[in-house]
């Protein structure tokens, strides 16, 4: 799932604090601002508001440097998958 214009202007506009965390601390912090959990976000679910969660995470570690197989590995994906999330 693709950010929508208003997500990703909420990200740019939080993308120094973001980049200041760990992977799994912005995991959390996104987890808090969407109201779910970060077992979730890393989980396999693919319900609307966890794939947008997991969509924000995946763009924010890629803005951050992160290969998309970085990613991947971090969350237990495929590559692939994680390029769909940061389009």
């Amino acid at each position: 799932m693709a950010l929508t214009d208003d997500e990703r202007t909420m990200v740019e506009q939080h993308a120094e604090v973001f980049k200041k965390v760990s992977a799994d601390e912005l995991v959390a912090d996104v987890g808090g601002i969407f109201d779910i959990s970060p077992g979730r976000i890393r989980g396999r679910g693919r319900n609307g508001p966890v794939a947008e969660a997991r969509a924000v995470v995946y763009y924010l570690l890629y803005a951050r440097g992160w290969t998309l197989q970085q990613i991947a590995d971090y969350f237990g994906r495929d590559h692939s998958s994680i390029h769909h999330g940061v389009q």
